[in-house]
Parts: structure tokens; C-alpha cells; sequence
């Protein structure tokens, strides 16, 4: 179930109206509305308000049973990638989703409220410093990663190729080129099929799709059209060489 569901379904269980609802929250009705019908995301705050009313878990409100992947981060208007991580709350909401935990597990390990969790993920609360240790068992990531700004990927400590494999990925992600700095993609992953444009892409896609036996017709057509370029290049070249020698 989604959000606004839950929402709704926890309303309902009191058999309170929307009118009631927004009352009680003191929240305008129309956005108790636009929260169930998931047109808008209640933040943070709102959240709070709903759980500790109806003695439900956020985890339950955000639906972590069925988890959706990016929960946490959209929640709380964070992009939620490794290279935006640069603030703990960041870098919390992160490792939340990255992992698929659930805030009520991670409270329960290190023995705090829900509601503390959520005031750092919100920034509204820096005890979390004292938790460093723990929250890298939770998580399985190195204790440096929650203080360290440019951190390159959580849990991990790279070699040489993973670090450059990272770095060639994240000038592609900023420019769409790969760099040659870096080596190639096949350097890293032998016998990987790079295309190189939407036309070679979309015939590796048909060719995926075919049985073995029409592989094996386009592969010996392949062959046959290969045979007649280079011979017609061959030609081509004979004909030039009486050229370049001035006969």
C-alpha cells in the first residue's frame, strides 16, 4: 500500500472524517486530502504527527514491508546517490534506503526513538556523533564514512581499479563522455558489449532477442558482408596505388 493509503487507513480505523482529521493534526483539510490521495507528500513533522496519534511506527506509514527504494530520500527532497551523500542526515537516508532498513529496526538496535532518528535525518539533532560505532555495525559500513564529505561509495574501500572505475563513472555522469584517462569498460569487464550509439544499440537488442539458429544466419550474413567490403576495399586500394606512384 502506498502513503496515502496507510494514511487514510489509519484514519478510518478511528472513524474520523478528513474534517476531524485536519482538526485533531491541525492540518487544513485539503491537504489531509491531497495526502491520502497522494498528490503531495506529508514531510517530516506531519509524519510525526500522524504516528505518534494513531501509535503507529513511520516505518508502517511509509510502508518499509513492500519498500520502496527511495522512501527515505524523497522524503525528505534528498536525491538520495553517493556522490550528493555529504551531510550525515544525507548519508543516513542513504545507507536507509540503500540497505532497505527499517527506522523501527534501527532504533530498536541502538536503542533510541524513532522520533530521534527522523530529528537526525532532519538535522535537528547532532547526538548522533555518539553512535558512529554502532550505526557502522548496523549499516556494515567503516566508521569514516559518516565524516567524511566525499566519502566515494558507502561500506567499501576501493583498489585501484574500483576507484578509477568510480571516478570514470562520474565524469559520465557529468559530461555523457567517457573518459580515456580512466581506460576502457572493457578493460574492467572482459567481454562486455559496448554500443556506441542508439542504432548499434537497438540491433543488439533485436539480436538478443533471436533463437540460435537465426543467430546464426545473421552471423554468417555478417560474415558474407564482411568478405565483400574488404575485397571491394582491397580494390578500391589497388587502384590508388598506380595513382600515388605517378603512372
Amino acid at each position: 500500500m502506498s502513503l496515502g493509503s496507510n494514511l487514510k487507513k489509519c484514519r478510518e480505523s478511528k472513524g474520523l472524517t478528513q474534517k476531524e482529521m485536519s482538526e485533531i493534526l491541525d492540518i487544513s483539510k485539503s491537504n489531509i486530502s491531497k495526502y491520502e490521495s497522494d498528490d503531495v507528500e506529508p514531510n517530516v513533522e506531519t509524519l510525526i504527527k500522524y504516528a505518534d496519534y494513531f501509535r503507529v511506527s513511520i516505518d508502517y506509514l511509509l510502508d518499509r514491508g513492500s519498500y520502496n527504494a527511495t522512501a527515505v530520500a524523497e522524503l525528505l527532497g534528498y536525491e538520495g546517490t553517493d556522490e550528493a551523500a555529504v551531510t550525515f542526515p544525507n548519508k543516513l537516508a542513504n545507507q536507509i534506503d540503500f540497505k532497505g532498513s527499517k527506522i523501527g529496526e534501527l532504533a530498536e538496535t541502538l536503542n533510541v526513538s524513532e522520533k530521534l532518528i527522523l530529528d537526525w535525518l532532519t538535522d535537528k539533532d547532532n547526538s548522533y556523533s555518539s553512535y558512529y560505532k554502532q550505526l557502522s555495525e548496523f549499516f556494515g559500513v567503516s566508521e569514516r564514512y559518516w565524516t567524511s564529505p566525499n566519502a566515494i561509495s558507502p561500506g567499501i574501500e576501493p583498489n585501484m581499479d574500483e576507484y578509477l572505475l568510480i571516478l570514470m563513472r562520474r565524469d559520465y555522469m557529468a559530461s555523457g563522455e567517457l573518459n580515456s584517462a580512466y581506460g576502457s569498460l572493457e578493460d574492467y569487464f572482459p567481454g562486455i558489449t559496448i554500443v556506441k550509439d542508439a542504432d548499434e544499440a537497438a540491433l543488439v537488442k533485436d539480436y538478443r532477442k533471436m533463437n540460435q539458429d537465426s543467430r546464426d544466419i545473421v552471423k554468417g550474413k555478417c560474415k558474407e558482408v564482411l568478405r565483400t567490403q574488404r575485397y571491394e576495399e582491397s580494390q578500391e586500394e589497388a587502384m590508388e596505388l598506380p595513382k600515388a606512384s605517378g603512372k
